[in-house]
């Protein structure tokens, strides 16, 4: 979801996907100040979500143990609309990374 604040005016791109939000509370990465920021900013945003909070894991465990299940549980019950009656998307053209949208746009072996 990147730094809090960062993304916040993409999220509106998200509306027809269901998202998890995870965070382990021990997670020395993303620490619980960040997640619940970002959770708050899903929230403002109007999207369907679910949170799930680790108690006593780092920013690994949840990998490294396998723990999917409350994933695949959520998905089960929860469907993208794949015909939605509108789809926009938010472009922030300050993302863009100046090397890659000029190889884009430059025939190979040309130089820019």
């Amino acid at each position: 979801m990147g730094a809090p604040g960062s993304v916040d005016n993409q999220l509106a791109s998200l509306r027809n996907t269901p998202l998890l939000l995870w965070n382990a509370t021990a997670d020395e990465l993303v620490n619980i100040q960040m997640s619940e920021s970002a959770r708050a900013a899903v929230e403002a945003a109007g999207l369907r979500y679910g949170e799930n909070l680790f108690a006593d894991a780092d920013h690994l465990t949840l990998a490294t143990n396998d723990w999917f299940q409350p994933g695949a549980e959520f998905l089960g019950d929860h469907r993208v609309d794949l015909s939605p009656p509108h789809v926009t998307y938010v472009v922030d053209t300050s993302e863009d990374n100046a090397a890659a949208a000029r190889s884009a746009t430059t025939p190979t072996g040309c130089r820019a």
